[in-house]
């Protein structure tokens, strides 16, 4: 009975991490389905949603289906080591002649309910395991870099130096002008070969001045890179190549909370009120 649960905690909690691992992508398609659902059926992409919900479903199932089948075969293994315990005590007691009838019954019975309290035992340690997968996911996270040892370290790779980390004044910005001058985001890209970090950059060296009170708009189809700069202006994606200036102050130089903080995002927003405002833009 030892081995037998010993090589079944360890799947059976890897198999309930999946099940609530595939939790999550259908409740988020869920979501998103429920919050867009007038762009769906405006745009006519109501099959793509209905295929994207069924492959999640079916991997969902999966994982489910492996879960239940894991517990169906360790069932069937106590039983079966149940019934042969059982049969043990019984001819062990009609072998004895002198065996005390009460105590022959009483060793019967415990023998019945050896079965069930193993399965109690080991599926309550079994589902203990499984619980700690959002332990593992904190630990995870918690061991992440900071965001400035990473743009650190994009820097030395691709042979930057060290820049100065100065503060600028404390009403920068000022006007609120953007220079881009060959500028390329980029991300660390591991090589499991040599074991080094090599900078990739997603876009070519873009050089553009918006001059203050200026406004753009960005137009490109999907892929194009638009979420990609916007992510490398701030500084999301560490600066790769060329500089990245607002108002005479490159990116290099400025601590990455100053920088974020001189920034301001309006994303697009869905005024979800009884009065059937649309959605707006800013």
């Amino acid at each position: 009975m030892w081995r037998v649960s010993s090589a079944y905690s360890p799947v059976a909690a890897d198999a309930a991490r999946l099940v609530s691992v595939f939790n999550g992508p259908v409740v988020a398609h869920l979501m998103e389905c429920l919050e867009g659902r007038e762009y769906l059926r405006t745009f006519g992409q109501s099959g793509k949603a209905m295929d994207h919900a069924l492959a999640v479903l079916e991997v969902n199932a999966r994982a489910q289906i492996l879960n239940v089948a894991l517990q169906r075969w360790f069932a069937l293994q106590l039983e079966i080591i149940g019934g042969v315990m059982l049969l043990c005590v019984a001819v062990a007691s009609m072998w004895r002649t002198n065996a005390h009838l009460g105590m022959s019954g009483l060793s019967l019975t415990y023998a019945l309910t050896l079965t069930a309290l193993a399965k109690y035992l080991v599926n309550y340690g079994t589902r203990a395991l499984a619980q700690f997968a959002s332990v593992e996911r904190l630990l995870a996270l918690s061991a992440l870099r900071p965001e400035e040892e990473v743009h650190q370290e994009v820097q030395v790779a691709g042979k930057q130096g060290q820049a100065s980390s100065t503060s600028p004044p404390a009403a920068w910005p000022f006007e609120g002008s953007l220079d881009l001058r060959s500028y390329q985001p980029s991300y660390l890209v591991h090589s499991k070969l040599g074991g080094t970090s090599m900078p990739s950059f997603p876009l070519q060296p873009l050089t553009l001045k918006v001059m203050a009170g200026e406004h753009l708009a960005m137009v490109g189809s999907s892929g194009a890179g638009k979420s990609t700069l916007l992510a490398g202006l701030s500084r999301l994606l560490p600066v790769g190549g060329g500089s990245l200036i607002l108002d005479g102050w490159e990116a290099r130089e400025v601590p990455l909370k100053r920088w974020r903080k001189a920034l301001l995002c309006l994303p697009q927003q869905w005024l979800g009120d009884e009065t059937g405002v649309g959605p707006t833009v800013g």
